[in-house]
């Protein structure tokens, strides 16, 4: 059973909200004002500002993780650029990375590979895969 979730979907979540509000409320202006050249020049510059910070952020915004029964991938537009396997991942501790809630999961000498975030969805599948190890 293989299954994918992107890896930072409420960050993700929040950035697209928040260029919307943003978009919304140039737009409004712009039509309250009815064109005044500040307003599209402002919305304009926001375009831009958001466009620059998705490509800053494009490997937090666009990667996937990908649950199988040899382990985890990380895959960014297609090509894996980490793997993890069941069997190094001796412990999983719950924690906050950025004030959300998240999945660490831990090789044997307490380092951290991975963090998830902590999602009902993700917290079974590595559940099953981890007992299954054990």
């Amino acid at each position: 059973m293989k299954k994918f979730f992107y890896k930072n979907s409420a960050a993700r979540r929040s950035c697209f909200l928040s260029m919307a509000a943003v978009g919304a409320l140039l737009i409004a202006a712009l039509l309250l004002l009815r064109y005044d050249e500040r307003i599209l020049y402002a919305f304009i510059a926001a375009a831009v500002f958001y466009a620059f910070y998705i490509a800053l952020c494009a490997k937090r915004f666009f990667t996937k993780v990908s649950f199988n029964e040899r382990g985890i991938e990380l895959i960014f537009f297609g090509k894996t650029y980490a793997q993890f396997e069941w069997h190094e991942i001796k412990e999983v501790k719950r924690g906050v990375e950025c004030r959300r809630a998240c999945f660490a999961l831990c090789d044997g000498e307490g380092k951290t590979l991975l963090l998830l975030e902590r999602r009902k969805e993700i917290a079974d599948i590595i559940a099953e895969y981890v007992k299954k190890d054990a």
